[in-house]
């Protein structure tokens, strides 16, 4: 059955949502000095970005005290704690991404398991077949989140990055394999999800045996 968000769920949708619109003003902003460094000469640049500098630093401190807010309703309820607690000790899971699997899934009520997840993110890949013949090789959708699949990406070149991690090893076996790069990322981002799952379904804290 239908289970509606929790208020602090609602809050905790428009405080990102006002987040990610300031990170995109101010990248907006700064990116126009770049653009601007192949065209103009060094004054010219440095008149140009005294006009909205005001406004950059502003936006730095808008987005602040956004993120002082996100910490404060998270610390604030028992429940949106403990499970910002058990996905944040996954390595390379971090707030951002923690905070948009709780509001997607709507505290796991919504999306109750990896499997769902993986599709929601469009990291499970689907076979097109009709009548036991398959077309073509497997395919994500695209309808997927595509945020939070960047995002998930993020999180899996970390732990590529990780020497000696088992994820590290996964890849680099698949690779000897010949295996399609983008494929095994897939593989990595589907296996993260299954562990973020795990741990809040176990309610435990994420080690290497999960």
């Amino acid at each position: 059955m239908y289970e509606a968000p929790r208020d602090c769920i609602h809050y905790l949708q428009k405080l990102t949502a006002i987040r990610n619109r300031l990170i995109k003003t101010r990248t907006i902003l700064t990116n126009e000095v770049k653009v601007n460094n192949y065209f103009l000469s060094k004054q010219q640049c440095w008149d140009i970005g005294l006009t909205f500098s005001r406004s950059v630093s502003a936006i730095k401190e808008d987005i602040i005290s956004v993120d002082l807010q996100i910490d404060t309703l998270i610390s604030s309820d028992t429940t949106l704690k403990r499970m910002f607690e058990l996905i944040t000790s996954v390595p390379c899971i971090g707030k951002v991404i923690a905070v948009q699997i709780i509001i997607h899934t709507n505290e796991f009520k919504k999306i109750t398991t990896a499997r769902q997840f993986a599709c929601y993110c469009g990291v499970a890949p689907f076979e097109k077949s009709s009548g036991g013949v398959t077309f073509g090789r497997s395919r994500i959708s695209f309808l997927a989140n595509k945020e939070l699949k960047a995002n998930l990406h993020l999180a899996a070149m970390g732990w590529l990055r990780r020497p000696k991690s088992f994820l590290r090893e996964y890849y680099l076996k698949k690779q000897s394999e010949g295996k399609n790069n983008m494929v095994i990322l897939n593989a990595v981002r589907n296996k993260l999800i299954h562990r973020i799952y795990s741990c809040v379904n176990h309610d435990v804290l994420y080690s290497e045996n999960l």
